[in-house]
């Protein structure tokens, strides 16, 4: 969407907007508990209860309480509209540093912000702000647990148990104004990231700039290059567009192939690395600029329900009631855990970088 712009406007009821998160009634969330304790003592049940034996099961359904601490993140890291960001217009020494010298330098107003706001579009890696998604809803979880106990010979009682949790929903941040690395080029119906990894793969075959410059059909033909940007060809030396995005690559921009995507996709009027005019990205690309990346930045991690967990534990425990003035407890877990994120919400910065 190379035309695609954001514009900031005030929410919320007070400005005649909607809520946020509208109420839910259908958050349902049962628990359900069951004890078995049999009192027979004959049968193949006795054997397995014993005298005292118990069988509980339990689950639930329950849910998240999420948001202030969405609303402090986003006012926190400089998003527009409640905050902005700035530095001190020097760097200081053990001579200089306000600390020593007891004045503080006095910090320019920032400007206030007047709405709708449509930030402008960028041709550098800059540009962060911070999202949430308006239609986030309450992750939930399902919370699993079931244990047998019974009593053991010489006052001992013994119990083994399964607990868990199998969460979705979850709040993570995902980076939606990260390039499109699964860009498909429809002619060759090839992507970007299947493109850099043959380039990746000539590379580590031994293939070097110097050769490429002195021989540029060494290069084979790469069909996503040639399609979407021809305008490469005899850009940084006389070659093909595939030879000289090898250069861009790694002679331009050290092996870095987002920085080469950066430049093809953002350079609109500034000189193009290694050629004497001044060369955009229009005409070099067939699609024109900013099909990779977004107009106006870099980074827009946004709050949303993208986060799965499961827990997973099996449970054991051996007691010995306190007898002859002897007791004592032995408990093990063994357990297995997997997520997205591995942070709570209030903890959280950074979750899916790309999605």
């Amino acid at each position: 969407m190379p035309n695609a712009t954001l514009q900031w406007a005030p929410n919320g009821p007070v400005n005649g907007k909607p809520t946020w998160w509208a109420p839910d009634n259908r958050n349902f969330a049962p628990r359900i508990g069951i004890a078995y304790a049999p009192s027979s003592d004959q049968g193949i049940v006795s054997k397995i209860f014993g005298k005292q034996g118990a069988l509980r099961l339990g689950a639930a359904m329950v849910y998240d309480r999420f948001g202030s601490d969405l609303i402090t993140q986003y006012d926190q890291y400089g998003s527009i509209g409640l905050a902005t960001s700035g530095n001190f217009p020097d760097s200081y020494s053990f001579t200089t540093s306000p600390r020593y010298t007891g004045a503080a330098p006095v910090m320019p107003q920032p400007a206030n912000e007047t709405f709708p706001v449509t930030p402008p579009n960028i041709a550098a890696i800059a540009g962060e702000f911070m999202g949430v998604a308006p239609s986030l809803k309450p992750p939930y979880s399902y919370v699993l647990n079931a244990s047998f106990a019974r009593e053991l010979p010489g006052k001992l009682t013994f119990e083994v148990g399964y607990a868990g949790r199998i969460s979705h929903r979850l709040l993570l941040e995902g980076d939606v104004y990260t390039p499109l690395e699964y860009f498909k080029d429809q002619k060759s119906g090839i992507t970007w990231e299947q493109n850099a990894m043959t380039v990746r793969n000539l590379h580590d075959s031994g293939m070097t700039v110097q050769q490429v410059m002195a021989n540029p059909s060494v290069v084979p033909n790469l069909p996503f290059v040639e399609d979407m940007w021809p305008g490469l060809a005899n850009l940084d030396f006389p070659g093909s567009a595939s030879a000289n995005y090898f250069s861009c690559v790694y002679n331009d921009y050290g092996g870095s192939y987002l920085d080469c995507l950066h430049a093809l996709e953002r350079n609109t009027a500034s000189s193009w690395l290694n050629t004497p005019n001044s060369v955009s990205c229009a005409q070099i690309s067939a699609n024109g600029c900013y099909t990779f990346f977004p107009l106006q930045g870099s980074s827009m991690p946004t709050w949303m329900n993208a986060g799965n967990t499961a827990f997973n534990a099996l449970t054991f425990s051996l007691r010995r009631g306190l007898t002859s003035g002897l007791t004592f407890d032995f408990n093990y877990t063994w357990s297995h855990s997997i997520d997205f994120g591995s942070a709570a919400e209030s903890g959280a910065r950074r979750g899916i970088q790309r999605l």
